[in-house]
């Protein structure tokens, strides 16, 4: 081996070496999680959410984003307690008169993977408030993230065969699940 080519061996390791700490220096990190849930357009504030265990629900996999429609105000916080007989509430001023609004409960594993637990409809709105007081029966979910999807169903026609209708996404919610006692 000559000296040019150790040289340029040398030059070559050093430039890989420097390439290697710049772009490590690069790395993106992730902004802190929200702590509301929001209104819509605005996921809440960059605060630390309430620890829980698991993955964020921004973190799960299978692409279920935290959202709220501009006709929700009011919402829950970010990683509120929810299962133990606390009350989800919010404002949804886009309620279509005859159709139902209701939601599925889902609860990111460790993997985030989504997995539903349950579902159910929201109670009869007094007003434009709607709440669930829905309980949840203890299970590994427990202190875990869980995603509340909530949907209105409307236009809803049987033709004697088949049901049809329209399903509006209204808003993802995080929670964290708690076992009713």
């Amino acid at each position: 081996m000559t000296s040019l080519d150790l040289r340029v061996r040398t030059a070559t390791l050093a430039l890989l070496a420097g390439s290697i700490i710049v772009l490590s220096g690069c790395a993106q990190t992730a902004p802190a999680a929200p702590t509301g849930n929001g209104d819509a357009g605005d996921p809440g504030s960059s605060e630390e959410a309430p620890a829980a265990a698991g993955p964020k629900c921004e973190d799960n996999t299978s692409d279920y984003k935290i959202f709220a429609e501009a006709g929700v105000t009011n919402g829950p916080e970010y990683g509120q307690v929810w299962g133990d007989g606390s009350e989800l509430a919010f404002d949804y001023d886009g309620f279509i008169p005859g159709s139902t609004l209701s939601y599925q409960l889902y609860y990111v594993q460790d993997d985030g993977g989504v997995i539903n637990i349950t579902g159910g409809p929201f109670q009869d709105p007094e007003g434009t408030r709607f709440s669930s007081v829905d309980p949840q029966f203890s299970s590994a979910s427990e202190g875990y993230y869980g995603i509340v999807e909530v949907t209105m169903l409307s236009d809803v026609d049987f033709d004697g065969e088949k049901y049809t209708g329209t399903t509006t996404p209204v808003a993802n919610f995080c929670v964290t699940l708690a076992a009713s006692e």
